[in-house]
């Protein structure tokens, strides 16, 4: 709202080669269609290259196996039968708080919170999705 007060350079918005990658072969179901869900939000921000694959494909392992360990909390709840037969913490609850690290620490890197892509310089593309609104709201 006050301009540049500290006239700190601007960064340019970073600018892409507009040839989004092809997803690994080895990502599963869950990732996979998370990988077919982030494309066209990714490649609409202009910032994704063939660079960037094993970042997005991280990503989207990281929430498959959050999606993972989230359901198998569901299912069984937070604890579990240890070995000697007591009651332990059970083992998915560690790995969705270790997926939802790594979504953080990649999504970050790939501009997918309203902080990162203004760290980045990058707007969101302005397509008219229904997740179009929301974003340019965030941003």
């Amino acid at each position: 709202m006050t301009g540049n007060p500290g006239n700190r350079p601007i960064p340019d918005a970073p600018v892409a080669s507009g040839d989004f990658p092809s997803p690994p072969d080895w990502l599963d179901d869950i990732a996979l269609a998370e990988w077919n869900r982030l494309a066209p939000i990714l490649d609409g921000m202009g910032i994704i290259t063939p660079a960037d694959r094993v970042a997005i494909a991280a990503y989207c392992q990281a929430y498959s196996l959050y999606v993972n360990a989230t359901r198998d909390l569901s299912a069984n709840g937070f604890s579990a039968e240890g070995r000697q037969g007591s009651v332990v913490k059970n083992p998915a609850l560690q790995a969705q708080i270790a997926a939802q690290d790594q979504m953080a620490k990649w999504g970050g890197k790939l501009g997918l919170t309203p902080a990162d892509r203004a760290r980045l310089a990058v707007a969101p593309g302005d397509d008219a999705g229904p997740d179009a609104d929301v974003l340019r709201l965030l941003s």
